[in-house]
């Protein structure tokens, strides 16, 4: 058989190979050998109707590219106005193939005529669906009624909906083979919202590569310097995320730690506000966007997220494997993650006084701040690695194909 059979043969569905097989009287053996020379062709569609880019996104990215080292080959199928297509470099060395749905909108139902054409078009062995929150993907769901393709989710920041958009969502979840929650608290909330699809439930720990974050050079904007101390935020600028409570906290810190500096990293539609919160007090450095994180966490010195509900938190990850120390709202994700007091300091959801004493504690006691941060390192490099996520999710894919 030519190499290019054996290709066209390696994008088919296994499902479709295996029944080939068995019609054609092949012998246990043999399906079994041939099964073995084909699972590296495995091949996934990834879906969202996210418009944005933050940590479901990079989730997504991150788990494609350690999913495909391994031999499965993942296609991005998304909306036109999706922020992820900004990153169109990073998506090509990643992704096997990306198809662009036309649409202006998570409501635009060319996503579900786009999402069938697809389907059409296309052979997957799976379809993994990645929400956003628990309302994303509708049209997904609708487009694979049916379908008889496995469908795994995964609720990237999972809360209890209301009375009819709970029901809807049952009535998806009835064509699901598996559901991924990224944290316990999540897990056991859905599990209680759902019981009828508890045992199709599981937990899967986000994870990152380390290797961006190891001989990083630190960011050389100016006010990173030695005799300077600063507090790095790093997350969309939206109200759930608690920048206000930061800035208030930093205004009553920086009288008495007058070499404070304070940078939030990123954008969104409450910098306005946030910018006119911040007027008045010195050193609150808004930097926007930024493609080099890395550097920016090498060059600071405790990295702060106040959400006021954070699902995982991504960036707790990235600063631990920078050694940088780390302060979290003790939301469910970054309860998960952080071990108070070991690996890191959790303080009050939505109170700027908690924050403000729980940032003086970390900066008051260097050796402390140091032995968290040294512990939060090893952890992070054991338990949130893309390799661990990419395991388990790899299996979970095998276990639902079989």
């Amino acid at each position: 058989m030519a190499s290019a059979d054996y290709e066209t043969l390696g994008r088919l569905p296994i499902r479709t190979i295996r029944k080939a097989l068995f019609n054609c009287g092949y012998g246990f053996l043999n399906v079994l050998e041939f099964f073995c020379l084909i699972a590296r062709t495995m091949n996934v569609l990834f879906y969202t109707d996210t418009p944005g880019f933050g940590g479901t996104e990079k989730h997504m990215i991150t788990l494609a590219k350690t999913l495909s080292k391994k031999g499965i080959r993942v296609t991005l199928a998304c909306g036109s106005y999706s922020g992820i297509l900004k990153h169109s470099e990073t998506l090509k060395s990643v992704f096997s193939e990306i198809l662009v749905i036309p649409s202006f909108g998570k409501h635009d139902p060319r996503h579900f005529f786009g999402l069938k054409r697809i389907l059409k078009q296309h052979s997957f062995d799976l379809v993994h669906l990645h929400l956003w929150n628990p309302a994303s993907c509708r049209y997904a769901f609708l487009a694979l009624r049916n379908s008889k393709i496995p469908i795994v989710v995964t609720e990237h920041d999972y809360f209890e909906l209301s009375s009819f958009k709970r029901r809807y969502q049952s009535w998806c979840l009835q064509q699901v083979s598996r559901i991924i929650l990224l944290n316990s608290a999540q897990l056991h909330a859905f599990q209680r919202h759902f019981p009828n699809y508890a045992s199709q439930s599981e937990l899967v720990f986000n994870g990152i590569d380390p290797t961006p974050f190891i001989d990083v050079q630190p960011a050389q904007d100016s006010f990173f310097k030695k005799e300077n101390t600063v507090i790095t935020c790093i997350a969309e600028m939206h109200e759930r995320k608690g920048h206000a409570y930061l800035i208030e906290a930093y205004k009553n810190l920086k009288v008495r730690f007058p070499n404070l500096h304070l940078c939030l990293v990123s954008d969104g539609p409450n910098r306005q506000g946030l910018e006119k919160q911040a007027m008045g007090t010195p050193d609150i450095h808004f930097l926007g966007w930024r493609d080099d994180i890395s550097s920016i966490l090498k060059a600071s010195q405790i990295l702060i997220l106040p959400s006021l509900r954070e699902s995982f938190g991504l960036v707790l990850i990235e600063a631990m494997l920078s050694h940088v120390p780390v302060i979290a709202s003790s939301t469910d994700g970054p309860s998960e993650i952080i071990q108070h007091h070991e690996t890191g300091l959790l303080c009050p959801i939505a109170d700027a006084k908690g924050l403000e004493s729980t940032i003086e504690e970390l900066l008051s006691n260097p050796e402390f701040s140091n032995r968290m941060r040294d512990a939060a390192y090893q952890m992070a490099s054991k338990k949130f690695t893309d390799e661990v996520m990419a395991d388990h999710v790899q299996n979970l894919y095998e276990k639902i194909i079989k």
